[in-house]
């Protein structure tokens, strides 16, 4: 069918992050440094209009195409009730984080706030199989990205997701959108809202772009903020 039957699962050790999550007043000076505007998360300026796709994404796709998807990763963490982190990653025959990338996903969810203990770890694989026999369409890799996604939600409600990279967005957002378009806004993906930002790799490959991640993100912490309030 399309949908890929089992991921990799490993469950996060119980461990402070290599790197310590930034401080309050560095991340303060980080956002002054690039010029973050505090406006109200209901002001039409920081949220961008939410685009609505059902989590089979059967409204939005686009006419049935033979051109095979790219290959990718994606992987998944899982943190409680609070927050579902999804990005893609460069194509890998180990089913693990490295330690950079690992370090990178719990030194972000401390920054958001979220408890990185007992979060939840599973890794995706596109394509599915190497046989030029199976059908590794754009259509079918939609189909098995929303498989992966629904299975990590079947799991557990979250209360916000953070997309990370322009493999992830394309296959979770409206066709043909561009990461430059959608970075920082927020989203819904079902009815959950979603926010999108420079992939894993990207952020490793040019620290400095962490600093527009923050930026970006900054909707994402006041929502789990109201949410861990109420």
């Amino acid at each position: 069918m399309g949908v890929q039957v089992w991921y990799a699962r490993k469950e996060l050790a119980d461990s402070s992050p290599p790197l310590s999550a930034p401080t309050p007043t560095e991340l303060t000076e980080t956002v002054a440094q690039a010029q973050v505007t505090e406006i109200p998360l209901e002001s039409p300026e920081l949220v961008a209009p939410v685009q609505q796709r059902d989590k089979r994404a059967a409204d939005s796709r686009k006419p049935s195409t033979k051109q095979p998807a790219p290959q990718f990763d994606l992987v998944t963490l899982l943190y409680a009730d609070r927050l579902l982190i999804i990005g893609d990653i460069a194509k890998t025959n180990n089913v693990q984080l490295t330690p950079a990338q690992s370090r990178l996903l719990t030194e972000l969810a401390s920054a958001l706030g979220v408890s990185t203990v007992g979060a939840k770890y599973n890794h995706f694989t596109w394509p599915i199989s190497a046989s030029g026999h199976v059908d590794q369409s754009e259509n079918v890799a939609v189909d098995a990205v929303w498989g992966f996604y629904n299975a990590q939600m079947s799991e557990q409600k979250v209360r916000s997701i953070l997309v990370l990279g322009s493999l992830a967005a394309r296959y979770l957002l409206p066709d043909e959108i561009k990461l430059a378009e959608c970075r920082g806004k927020l989203w819904s993906i079902g009815d959950l809202p979603a926010l999108v930002t420079y992939g894993i790799d990207k952020m490793l490959e040019n620290p400095l772009l962490k600093r527009d991640v923050w930026c970006d993100v900054q909707p994402v912490i006041r929502l789990l903020e109201e949410t861990h309030d109420g």
